[in-house]
């Protein structure tokens, strides 16, 4: 059995922590509706109304469940809100999914 010097749970602690992340980014991932907000956004900010008013018609939920849908991104740090008065506008946080790409990439899945 390998000792556990410092090196070692370092590295142990990083892996738990990269783990961790890339669980953080699947799990928002999981709704089709999610997945719907960040291609919508793909190219640039959207207000929140008009996202959520998009959603509600192309997937029948109520705003409630929407708006619970963009938290869950904000949560997973893949979109970022910016306060404009009264508004509200969505956009997409630079390197949000890099720990995906990153175990995708690590996978070599072609």
């Amino acid at each position: 059995m390998p000792r556990l010097t410092p090196e070692v749970i370092e590295r142990l602690e990083a892996a738990a922590y990269e783990s961790a992340e890339l669980g953080r980014v699947t799990a928002a991932l999981a709704h089709p509706a999610r997945l719907r907000f960040l291609e919508m956004l793909e190219f640039g900010g959207a207000p929140a109304e008009s996202l959520i008013g998009s959603i509600i018609d192309e997937f029948g939920i109520n705003r409630a469940s929407a708006g619970q849908h963009l938290r869950t991104l904000l949560r997973a740090r893949l979109v970022q809100v910016t306060v404009d008065g009264n508004s509200r506008w969505y956009s997409l946080v630079p390197g949000g999914a890099a720990p995906l790409a990153a175990w995708l990439a690590a996978l070599r899945i072609d």
